[in-house]
């Protein structure tokens, strides 16, 4: 199963409905929203609920604390009235998100993430809610319009703290900055029969070395954030990324971004001729992944044409296995 996140680079939401009718709805199995510093995470899911009806759609994911908890259920319940199969992820973002842009304390964020799943369980019911969780209260909180249909519960997830989270309390985890030798380290984490999904970064470009280039200064800051640096040091790649981490901590950027190894690039970002990148994709799959959601970010390929090309390619690998 094979998910897009939205929207593409470059294409404005509304030009967005012709190639979700046309390419989206008829090769890939949902739509996912991530919500960083571009748009939120729920708009574009909407416009594609009323584009592509019964097109599942998922946050890939949403800040736990730079929304209230009666407000991440009255999205969640809006969501799922929409009547496609729904998904809410969920996750701690970080310090800049939070504090930075919102202007909400940074705290607990595991607690945090914690207490939402459970709270979201108990508002989801139609009870009324009062409660005195960990992390933050409500009091008198009822969804006048009930979730007939809950949304299924993840949690963005990266090292075994959240993982096991993701597998007690949620219905599964999302990751990134795995290669798929990662998942069987990863899965040992995470209940079995979990939902485990994969957000990639896929480049359809036979040019390895542009790719490289357009991906370096996106994945090294990535790979120097606090949470990162330790997902991938539990991964195995601190001496890999030993220069590219010492750069940065000298405030030295370009250093940093210009230290990252091919090498690393090539594990983490999928990318090469659109049969390729099937076959990598495949190789996820094959490692445990429940389903990968796909960004074609960034946009060294046309939309139309990168999606073309990877729905034929990963049509003409389902037909012949």
């Amino acid at each position: 199963m094979i998910g897009l996140n939205l929207p593409f680079p470059g294409v404005a939401l509304r030009d967005h409905r012709q190639l979700v009718e046309d390419l989206i709805r008829p090769h890939f199995s949902s739509v996912w929203a991530s919500e960083s510093a571009n748009l939120d995470a729920v708009t574009p899911l909407a416009a594609v609920a009323a584009w592509a009806p019964g097109l599942p759609v998922g946050t890939a994911v949403i800040p736990v604390q730079s929304r209230g908890p009666a407000l991440i259920a009255m999205t969640a319940a809006a969501l799922a009235e929409l009547g496609a199969p729904t998904s809410l992820g969920i996750g701690t973002s970080s310090p800049v998100v939070v504090s930075d842009w919102n202007d909400r304390p940074y705290e607990r964020p595991v607690e945090r993430v914690r207490d939402t799943l459970r709270f979201l369980r108990q508002a989801f019911t139609g009870t009324s809610v009062t409660a005195r969780y960990d992390t933050f209260s409500v009091r008198n909180f009822r969804l006048n319009r009930p979730v007939a249909d809950p949304p299924q519960l993840l949690v963005a997830a990266l090292r075994p703290r959240m993982l096991a989270l993701a597998g007690t309390e949620g219905d599964g985890a999302i990751t990134t900055m795995v290669s798929p030798s990662d998942l069987l380290v990863v899965r040992r984490h995470l209940r079995r029969g979990a939902r485990l999904l994969v957000w990639l970064t896929v480049c359809p470009s036979e040019d390895a070395e542009r790719v490289r280039r357009a991906v370096r200064p996106m994945v090294a800051p990535y790979l120097c954030f606090p949470a990162y640096r330790a997902q991938q040091a539990w991964l195995g790649r601190s001496e890999a990324l030993a220069e590219t981490w010492a750069a940065w901590e000298q405030g030295r950027t370009a250093d940093a971004v210009a230290a990252l190894p091919d090498s690393v690039i090539d594990e983490l970002v999928v990318h090469g001729d659109a049969d390729r990148c099937a076959s990598r994709l495949a190789e996820y799959t094959q490692a445990g992944a429940s389903e990968l959601i796909v960004s074609l970010d960034p946009p060294l390929v046309e939309p139309t044409a990168a999606l073309t090309a990877l729905a034929l390619a990963l049509k003409g690998r389902a037909s012949t296995q």
